[in-house]
């Protein structure tokens, strides 16, 4: 991860904190502020409690943010398996992708998609 975003010329933020009101607030493990994209680790690796942590996480970065870019991006991982996710803002869903990407069997195609979202202009 920190590898791409020095290829990508971006800013990782680590245990970046944010507050929407007093329900609704909480610490994002890695945050990359240009590309809206937020890296939780599965805690005990559970992927699927991950991705509800991480489905909660982009519904408050949403309320968060003060910005116009219609997809948000998320990601579960326990450091080998990979499961990529997106908030639609203007539909208000949650999508997970099917696929789980395995490290270091499937590295090359993990690497493309996070330099793929990197690199998408936003407006």
């Amino acid at each position: 991860l920190f590898e791409v975003v020095d290829l990508t010329n971006h800013r990782i933020y680590i245990e970046y904190s944010i507050a929407v009101n007093e329900h609704l607030r909480g610490t994002l493990d890695y945050y990359i502020a240009n590309h809206n994209l937020i890296v939780i680790e599965a805690k005990q690796s559970d992927l699927v409690r991950g991705f509800t942590q991480l489905a909660v996480e982009l519904v408050a970065l949403d309320q968060w943010l003060q910005s116009d870019q219609r997809i948000l991006y998320g990601i579960v991982t326990t450091g080998e398996d990979w499961r990529f996710g997106t908030f639609n803002r203007q539909e208000r869903s949650i999508q997970q992708d099917p696929k789980r990407y395995i490290v270091p069997e499937e590295l090359t195609e993990l690497l493309e998609i996070l330099v793929g979202i990197m690199t998408l202009n936003h407006i």
